[in-house]
This record gives structure tokens, sequence and C-alpha cells, in this order.
């Protein structure tokens, strides 16, 4: 029996949370929680453990996998809880996709009326795409047959590189 410092009460051994290389912790696992809950701040909390990931890519790489394995062993369990939270939560969803639809439409028309030149080059492309005038290529870098059109030159709309989402991406962030 041990006497927790917090409620004062007496309880098992059990009861107590072990404290690696300390034996157990002072107060119950009660109050344990009940402070964790008090003291805890979960966007602290992950952002903690985002920026010790980032230090961490070998523990990073350990819970990815553990994650995967844990998908894959309870897969039918986890389709069951999406159901039931979908069927308990109908109106809730199609609010959220709603709001999200709506974030994405003004975010899109901001972006039009920003960079009008990125649309005219795109939609050319698109229409050129569509009307069999343009086929579409591999990606110049890797030869994914997935590639999408770059303009380096939004003026020239028609001037376009073939590039995967990879490398497309990594094209963006080096202009």
């Amino acid at each position: 029996m041990k006497q927790c410092t917090d409620c004062g009460k007496l309880k098992d051994e059990k009861e107590f949370y072990v404290r690696k290389g300390y034996g157990l912790y002072s107060w119950c696992k009660n109050c344990h929680r009940l402070r964790v809950k008090k003291t805890d701040d979960p966007d602290k909390r992950r952002a903690r453990v985002r920026a010790w990931l980032l230090n961490n890519e070998e523990e990073k790489e350990k819970r990815r996998i553990r994650n995967k394995e844990f998908k894959k062993k309870n897969r039918a369990k986890l389709r069951e809880k999406q159901r039931e939270y979908a069927e308990k939560n109908k109106g809730k969803i199609k609010e959220s996709a709603k709001q999200r639809a709506d974030r994405i439409a003004e975010s899109t028309k901001k972006s039009r009326e920003k960079y009008p030149e990125k649309f005219k080059a795109r939609n050319k492309i698109n229409h050129e795409i569509k009307m069999g005038r343009v086929e579409r290529s591999i990606c110049q870098v890797c030869g994914d047959p997935k590639a999408e059109a770059h303009h380096p030159d939004y003026s020239k709309p028609l001037e376009v590189e073939w590039l995967c989402r990879k490398h497309h991406a990594e094209r963006h962030h080096l202009d």
C-alpha cells in the first residue's frame, strides 16, 4: 500500500505508474491523469513530438512502420469505427465538406485574380491537350508516364516542360 501525495488516499501499488529507474510516482494514476489534463496543451505536445521526430529519422521510420502494421492488422475494426462515426455525424461531415469546398473556391478565386497569366497558360495547354494538338509526354527527369505541364514562362503557354509531380514541386521550390 502507498499513499498518494495528491489525494491522500491509501492505494495498492498497482494504482501508481512506474518511473523507470526511480520506482513509483508519488501520485496515483487518477491524480496523474488529472495533472496531465490540466497542464498539457495538445498543440504544444504535437509541436514537441514533431520537432523531436525531425531530429530522429530512425524513430520516425519505426513509427511509420508500426502505424502501417497496426492499420493492416486492424483494418476491419478501423473501417467499422469510420462507418459508425460517419453515421453519427452525417450533418457535421456535410457541413465540413461544404466549408472545405467554400475555402477552396475562395482560394482559387483569389489566386485567379492575383495571377491571371498562370490560369490563362494552364487553360491554354489543357485545351490544346483536349483538342489533340498537344500530347502529354513523360517526365523529362525520371521518365514517369504521369507527367504534368510546367510553364517556365507563362507568357508562352504552349512551351512547357513535362515533369512528374515530385520533380514539378522541386522545380517550383528552386524558382
